[in-house]
């Protein structure tokens, strides 16, 4: 029976050691759980490298990130006939998210991954006033040789 004084010691000390029972409980079963789910992920993680050791690897076509950049420079000319009156630099360099956005060429991706190239164009004049370019891109499986990002 209770009093107007709260509980006691006694009453707090049995209280808490059942609590402590049920936390250590819990503990066990949570790191029970943990490590039971840690070796499941470990065996899904072991059979898909194996699924990837057994795929064959994809071959990459390098004539056609040599069509994106022979696209580019057409695209970096045109853009650049546009938008500047003069070099007055010597040259321009136009990205090819500008080229994208203006409608110059359309979205280059990667083709192993099918994920976006990112790349840009430099622009100049010759000596007899022709526009020459040389474009730039990287993708996941392909960089041109002098990209700087």
């Amino acid at each position: 029976m209770l009093n107007n004084h709260g509980w006691g010691m006694r009453n707090m000390l049995i209280y808490s050691c059942i609590i402590l029972i049920f936390l250590l409980i819990a503990t066990y079963y949570v790191k029970y759980l943990y490590r039971d789910l840690s070796m499941n992920d470990n065996d899904v993680t072991s059979e898909v490298q194996e699924e990837n050791d057994t795929k064959p690897t994809k071959e990459i076509n390098y004539d056609l990130y040599e069509n994106y950049e022979k696209r580019m420079n057409n695209a970096a000319i045109n853009y650049v006939k546009r938008y500047y009156n003069t070099l007055d630099t010597g040259i321009a360099s136009v990205e090819l998210w500008d080229l994208t956005n203006g409608g110059y060429i359309e979205i280059l991706y990667d083709q192993i991954d099918y994920s976006r190239c990112l790349g840009y164009a430099n622009v100049w004049d010759t000596e007899d006033g022709e526009l020459k370019a040389s474009s730039y891109i990287k993708c996941p499986s392909y960089t041109t040789e002098g990209y700087v990002s």
